[in-house]
């Protein structure tokens, strides 16, 4: 009966701890997932292949029960190997071959120990980094470990065999994670994408599509909007974007090389983080010289007005008879006072911007 019994409770013992192990990196991967999307490690909109991640989101809705299960078989399948080789030691019948594979094992441990003695040894005395301080030696060692290696990587290669199968295994109940390379396992032809290993995509399309929603920048876009929609102008105004920069380049400089996305090889109009300060300089300068042309503008408007004016009434003086002198005068009386109410107006224009402008340096200083 102990033959059966040890191997079970040592099985389920075992079981139980991948299954918990399993269990606890649940979390701390989603987050580290999600930190990654944020931070830009593991690349968004930037990435040409982003969006396969925008179809099928009802996908994500496989995950739940993939999650329990997959943690199920993969516990259960690495008791039942632990429980497995325990019952090959308690059995009478394995006991013999178990002792021989054991005593066979310590041998080659032994063997491998002394072989790496031997290279660390080579290692030291024959090279430096990718040099030999000494060719003829070298060239000798190299020559007796291909020959040596030759016949003992078909063990090496059964031995990775038997790893790959183990951690493929133990990958089972591991949807968060890459198993296979980038590109492995993976058909992409135009609108058609095959892949493997599907469930860590549909991972990251889980946590994008709470993202979506739940993102800081979202839930502060969001915010903005609604407070603008409340206070109307009175919000996110020039003085208050103007001081928000002021804070910004005062106390925390380093994020202003966000203000820009770094995009030079898709965004022609890129400009280098480290002229952000000279941009805006460039915009102040830019506005006030546009206030400049405006004043002068407005003069030469009032100018043209005004020599119109005064040849429409040398026209009129030099076109009409002498007989029509009252006509001519109330030509020459009513474009006098248009005159007089242009330069009025002018002058109310010319009173109006210049307060607007210095309410606009009061504010923004």
């Amino acid at each position: 009966a102990y033959m059966i019994v040890i191997p079970f409770i040592v099985g389920t013992i075992v079981a139980f701890i991948t299954a918990i192990s399993l269990a606890v990196t649940y979390i701390p991967s989603a987050t580290a997932t999600t930190l990654k999307l944020r931070s830009g490690v593991i690349p968004t909109l930037e990435d040409p292949k982003f969006h396969q991640y925008r179809v099928a989101a009802d996908q994500v809705t496989i995950l739940l029960g993939s999650l329990f299960w997959g943690c199920l078989i993969a516990s259960v399948f690495v008791g039942g190997l632990v429980g497995c080789v325990v019952f090959l030691f308690l059995w009478q019948a394995s006991i013999g071959i178990v002792q021989r594979v054991v005593a066979t094992v310590v041998g080659l441990v032994v063997v491998i120990l002394l072989k790496l003695v031997l290279l660390l040894t080579c290692r030291a005395v024959f090279y430096t980094a990718f040099y030999r301080k000494r060719p003829a030696q070298a060239n000798l060692s190299s020559l007796a470990l291909e020959s040596a290696n030759f016949a003992l990587s078909v063990g090496f290669v059964f031995l990775r065999m038997i790893k790959l199968i183990l951690t493929a295994t133990l990958y089972v109940g591991r949807i968060d994670s890459f198993f296979l390379a980038k590109g492995v396992g993976e058909i992409d032809i135009k609108n058609f994408n095959f892949k493997i290993d599907n469930y860590p995509h549909i991972f990251i399309k889980d946590i994008l599509s709470q993202e979506a929603h739940r993102h800081p920048y979202i839930e502060l876009l969001g915010c903005m909007y609604l407070l603008k929609l409340r206070y109307g102008r009175h919000f996110g105004n020039r003085a208050g974007s103007t001081w928000r920069l002021l804070f910004v380049y005062a106390l925390m400089p380093w994020l202003h090389r966000y203000r820009i996305a770094a995009r030079p090889f898709e965004d022609p109009d890129y400009v280098d983080t480290s002229r952000t300060l000279k941009l805006h300089s460039s915009r102040a300068k830019k506005e006030a010289n546009d206030g400049k042309n405006k004043k002068k503008n407005d003069q030469k408007t009032t100018t043209r007005s005004l020599f119109t004016a005064l040849n429409a009434r040398d026209l009129l003086s030099e076109g009409l008879k002498p007989t029509q002198p009252s006509r001519r005068q109330n030509i020459i009386t009513k474009l006098q006072t248009r005159n007089d109410e242009l330069e009025e107006e002018n002058k109310r224009l010319r009173e109006l911007l210049s307060k607007t402008e210095e309410s606009h340096f009061v504010v923004e200083v």
